[in-house]
């Protein structure tokens, strides 16, 4: 008789529980709908990719605010890959990264994407220009710029490193990683890391490894012939570190 008691009282705590799941409010648009947190709670977005029109609404669904950016003659939007209070400052306004995107002939048929982003803030302001880019990423007070240059064979590729006006860490979640690197695992570790990469069978490369404040701490030749390197991390202090080489870069985590 226990038992069959305790069973029913299990059974209506689920269903009661389950029972407390309802819809609140849906979103749709041409690009997926998005929410992100700030230090004024829960936010949402869509953004129109078409006429640029992003639309913010408060934890109560009305809009918060709706900002219309004129897109750069023969261009189209890719999308906002990082959006948030803390972005790039300390203070209360939302900013957020939108990329856009231009086929443009090579060689013969060859057509390669060309995408640059811009920064801006809630109101429309444009903060800044980031030209010439395939990636940012922000980790803590650092904002990581990748860029490449293809009117050179081989492509040149640098990563730029900026300081952010900040002491807080952004309330985002990052989605412009690298999609063919492979993470470096494990991490956080207090001992060693592997760090994937892949270059051309018995070609060479340099890794360089930064700390988060973009000091370059070391160079590391690559084997061709190897997939991945085998950090030591016993001289490394606890802490983010960015790893880089032709282009490409992750992070891995130091753990005390």
């Amino acid at each position: 008789m226990k038992k069959l008691i305790l069973f029913l009282t299990l059974f209506i705590l689920t269903f009661n529980l389950f029972g407390q799941i309802n819809l609140e409010h849906s979103f749709t648009g041409n690009t997926p709908p998005t929410a992100f947190t700030t230090d004024n709670g829960v936010y949402y977005y869509t953004f129109d990719s078409e006429s640029g029109e992003l639309i913010i609404y408060n934890e109560a669904f009305s809009v918060y605010k709706t900002v219309s950016i004129t897109m750069p003659q023969d261009y189209t939007y890719a999308s906002i890959i990082n959006i948030g209070d803390k972005l790039i400052n300390d203070d209360s306004d939302i900013e957020f990264f939108l990329t856009y995107t231009q086929k443009v002939p090579v060689s013969g048929m060859v057509v390669r994407s060309q995408g640059f982003s811009k920064l801006y803030d809630e109101n429309g302001n444009l903060i800044k220009d980031f030209e010439e880019n395939y990636s940012i990423r922000i980790l803590s007070n650092k904002l990581i710029e990748k860029e490449e240059d293809w009117s050179v064979t081989p492509h040149i590729y640098t990563t730029n490193i900026y300081s952010l006006p900040k002491s807080t860490i952004s309330n985002v979640s990052f989605n412009d990683t690298d999609p063919d690197v492979t993470p470096a695992f494990p991490s956080p570790s207090s001992s060693n890391v592997h760090l994937p990469y892949s270059l051309p069978n018995g070609s060479s490369g340099v890794m360089k490894i930064f700390n988060i404040r973009g000091q370059l701490v070391e160079k590391i030749d690559l084997d061709g012939n190897l997939n991945h390197l085998n950090l030591n991390l016993h001289k490394y202090t606890p802490g983010i570190y960015i790893y880089e080489y032709n282009g490409i870069s992750n992070k891995f985590t130091v753990k005390p």
